[in-house]
């Protein structure tokens, strides 16, 4: 159990991470900040980590840290 949630901590504090840095990016510039967004989606969609697709708890965790970072992304545009 206690595995499970040192795992979840860890997908939680990356895609806090993630959106963090996006948000300081976009501050430099838009198109920092679109590659930092463009990465996020990578890693929650095009990232085939077998181990993703069992535990549906770490998917939505990195679901929620996206749709997070595009929030931040249109905010910052307008």
């Amino acid at each position: 159990m206690k595995e499970k949630l040192d795992t979840l901590l860890k997908e939680a504090i990356i895609s806090l991470s993630l959106s963090i840095i996006l948000f300081m990016f976009m501050i430099i510039n838009w198109k920092f900040g679109s590659f930092v967004l463009l990465f996020q989606v990578y890693h929650v969609f095009v990232l085939k980590d077998s181990s993703l697709h069992d535990d549906e708890t770490r998917m939505y965790i990195r679901l929620t840290g996206t749709m997070v970072s595009i929030i931040i992304f249109i905010i910052m545009l307008g």
